[in-house]
């Protein structure tokens, strides 16, 4: 779609079956949108997804109405006065949602290439807060069906907050946070992940994006290989942990991209399709080219050496 603004001219992709689930999702839930973009981008953007106003009426807040330029939470109590447990989030950025539990993360959608997100949140210097997303993959097609797995989680939901407002016996509504946090902790229940090469040393594993992903759906994250182990999620082939987990015939030794589809589809995904070759990344290069793994990543200063090699034979 091509459009000007301000004597600027834009062009937008809209993601794949993005009416569709527009459509699907009207049928379930009140839609807002609230956007870091301007206030005139926001609402020509409304206009190509809405163009009847069905959707989302006039419930649309831009840059120009958020309360704080960082985070989105900060608009929910004016917003909605009488509380957020009826609320669900879908967006790319857990950080300006304050990693709350009611907030669904989606992969970025990332058509053109070499453009970064034109409307990212601001720092007290006005300067973009870029994202240390899980999602930042390779560039996306028409195949993109992001939305289609994210339609049949939201109808989860759904189901799920009714079944449980049918069975309670106080008269009050059920909370979408715990909800969703239930549900999404069900995806890598029974699973005892292992991290190699992933993780640059001397960052603290907990505070990376790859271990909040593991923990908040439901797996557990341990430093070392053991009897309990059931997949090692490694960067490259021949890492001390990888030759562990090779000894121990029960043990998924996966790319990263598991991890992510696990996130993407919330479901379990199906090892097989993505087994660590021997031939896989030596280095970080395809990481931070590919997928940002951790958030700390690309702040971090240049490595030596003898830390990468650390790194990457961990």
């Amino acid at each position: 779609l091509h459009y000007k603004l301000k004597g600027t001219d834009f062009y937008t992709k809209i993601r794949p079956h993005a009416h569709e689930f527009l459509r699907r999702m009207a049928s379930l839930y009140e839609m807002h949108i609230i956007s870091y973009g301007e206030r005139q981008y926001a609402h020509r953007i409304a206009e190509f997804l809405d163009p009847e106003k069905i959707y989302f009426g006039h419930r649309i807040l831009s840059r120009d109405e958020l309360f704080s330029a960082m985070y989105k939470t900060r608009n929910m109590q004016a917003l909605f006065p009488c509380g957020d447990h009826m609320i669900v989030m879908i967006d790319d950025r857990p950080d300006v949602w304050q990693y709350s539990d009611a907030l669904i993360q989606v992969k970025p959608y990332r058509f053109f290439k070499e453009i970064g997100d034109i409307n990212a949140p601001r720092n007290e210097k006005g300067e973009p807060i870029l994202s240390g997303s899980y999602a930042e993959q390779d560039m996306e097609s028409e195949d993109d069906e992001t939305l289609e797995y994210i339609a049949l989680v939201l109808t989860k939901v759904h189901s799920a907050f009714y079944e449980l407002f049918d069975s309670a016996k106080v008269n009050r509504f059920p909370d979408l946070k715990g909800i969703i946090s239930y549900l999404r902790k069900q995806v890598l229940r029974e699973c005892s992940i292992v991290l190699s090469g992933i993780v640059p040393v001397g960052v603290d594993i907990k505070k990376t994006e790859v271990y909040r992903l593991c923990v908040q759906f439901g797996a557990v994250v341990t430093d070392n290989v053991n009897n309990s182990t059931t997949h090692v999620i490694a960067a490259r082939w021949g890492t001390t942990k990888v030759h562990e987990a090779e000894k121990l015939s029960n043990i998924h030794i996966v790319n990263p991209k598991w991890l992510f589809t696990c996130v993407e589809r919330w479901e379990k995904a199906d090892e097989k399709e993505f087994e660590l070759l021997k031939d896989e990344a030596r280095s970080t290069e395809k990481l931070q080219g590919g997928i940002i793994v951790v958030d700390e990543i690309s702040r971090l200063p240049t490595l030596g050496k003898e830390t990468l090699s650390l790194m990457t034979g961990e």
